[in-house]
This record gives structure tokens, sequence and C-alpha cells, in this order.
């Protein structure tokens, strides 16, 4: 390309972005309480199969352990199941409220959460479909690295704490994350689905590589700090007290703040595809109509 397209430098995708989370963090958060509900609802009986799982793992007799391993599977697909029911749905209402509100950030919201959740339901199975074969890439290219990894390494591997180990193994998926990152907005948004929405997702980003991970990397840092600050501050105040109780209530104070300030990332990660797809369909069409632009 002759001349890089310019586009909203950070600064301003940070303002923005603040200026919608600003006035509409309660919309965003109150999705969040919708939206994982289900989860209070479910833990229960979580904890039953759980509880029914240790009771039953150490005995050795054929029927006991076809328990085991039926309890063991209900609660793995109905806990899994359901937290990524909510994960989707979570994204599918927060994206469907930034889009219609983005323009008008004063405007009163009238539309109840119930009739949002229906009105995005439709979109619900190629989301998922789109983010099970991005999740099927990563793991598999996560693998692929591992495997081999595992065999020359192990005994380097085994030196690490469990969690290293873990973290370790997406490593190679990283780039693919990073890629599929704007898979969502493509399936919701412009309709793709499947590979489509991956590709299109992959092209956007590798366009703007360099200012997605800067832009995303200031963002993160900042909340980093926030979190700091919130963690230390609640610690202080809390400190004099010398209640341990009391100091477990202003670790959750903290959480649960910085949780709505995280809300601040969503809406800037959704800021930031709408910036970096101009940036990338204004190239697009640059090079349609003038190809030596492009050279």
């Amino acid at each position: 390309m002759a001349e890089e397209i310019k586009g909203k430098d950070l600064a301003v995708l940070l303002q923005e972005s603040w200026d919608f989370f600003s006035k509409r963090w309660i919309i965003l958060f109150q999705i969040t309480l919708f939206v994982w509900i289900p989860i209070l609802l479910i833990t229960p009986l979580a904890n039953i199969l759980w509880t029914s799982y240790n009771s039953l793992k150490n005995k050795p007799e054929l029927l006991f352990s076809i328990k085991v391993i039926l309890s063991g599977g209900i609660l793995l697909f109905t806990v899994i199941g359901m937290f990524v029911l909510i994960l989707l749905m979570d994204k599918l209402m927060k994206v469907a409220i930034m889009e219609n509100l983005w323009e008008k950030p004063e405007e009163k919201y009238y539309l109840g959460f119930i009739k949002l959740a229906k009105e995005v339901w439709p979109k619900m199975r190629e989301l998922f479909n789109a983010q099970l074969l991005a999740w099927a890439i990563i793991l598999s290219v996560c693998l692929l690295f591992f495997v081999p990894v595992m065999f020359f390494l192990y005994d380097f591997l085994m030196l690490l704490p469990e969690e290293n180990r873990y973290l370790l193994f997406f490593v190679p998926g990283l780039p693919f994350i990073i890629w599929f990152s704007f898979v969502p907005y493509e399936v919701i948004l412009r309709g793709k689905t499947g590979k489509d929405a991956l590709y299109s997702s992959k092209n956007i980003v590798s366009y703007n590589f360099i200012k997605f991970i800067g832009n995303m990397s200031v963002m993160i840092v900042i909340l980093f700090f926030v979190n700091i600050g919130l963690t230390g501050f609640f610690k202080l105040i809390f400190s004099f007290s010398g209640s341990k109780d009391l100091a477990n209530i202003g670790e959750l104070a903290a959480a649960i703040i910085f949780n709505i300030f995280s809300l601040w990332l969503t809406v800037f990660h959704f800021n930031l595809y709408k910036e970096l797809e101009k940036r990338y369909l204004m190239d697009q069409e640059i090079s349609t109509h003038n190809p030596e632009a492009s050279a």
C-alpha cells in the first residue's frame, strides 16, 4: 500500500470507549447479572453431582464405576454447556446493545432484557458453530506443538508449577486466539458464518496487527493498574478494622467494582473492531479501484 490509511489514534478510541462506558455501564452490568443468573440455579445441581462423584470415585465395584462415569459426565457437560451458553448469550446481548446505542449514548433504553435475549437468540447457533470451529483450530495447533514439547522436555515441564504448564500449552495457539478475536462481531453484526467469520476476523486483525496489539496492550495495562489500585485501596480502608470478615468484604467489593470497570475493555474491544474493520475495508476498496495504489 503506497500510503497508510489514517484512522483514530489510541487516545480517541479510549475516550470514545470511556464516554460510552460511563453512560451505559449500568445496562452492560445488568446484562451480566441477567445472563449469569442461571449459574446461581445450576450451582446446587453441580454441587450435588460433585459430592456424588467424590463419594463414589474410590469404590472399586463395577456398578459404582459406572455411576462415577455417569455423574462425572453429567457434571462436566452440564457445567461446560451452561458456561458456554452463558458466555455466548452475554456476548450477543452486549454487542447488540453497543451496536444499537453507539451513535446515541444519551438515548434511554426501553427494550427489556428478556425481549433482547429473544431477538439475538437466532444468532446463537451461528456464533456457537463459529466459536467451536475457532477453538477446534486453536486446540489442534496447541496439541500439535505441545505433544513434541512434552516428549522432549517432559522433565523440564515437571519442574514448573502446575498452572504454568497449562499456560504453556496455549502459547502456540496465541496467534490464532488473536486472529479470531473479532469472530463474534463478524457473526453478530455482519452475518458471517463458520470459516467465513474466521477468515474475515483474521484478515482484519492481520492487516492492523501492530495497531491491534498496541491498543489492546495499553487497555489491559490500564485495567491492571485499576485492579491494583482498587485492591490496595480497599485493603487499606479495611485493614484498620482488624476484622477478617470486613477484609473479605473489602476484597469482594474491589472484585465487583473491577468487574464493572472491565466492561470498559468490552466496549473498547468493540470500538477497536469498528475502527480496524473500517481501515481494512477502505484498503480493500482502494485496491479494487486502483490496484497500483496497493503495490
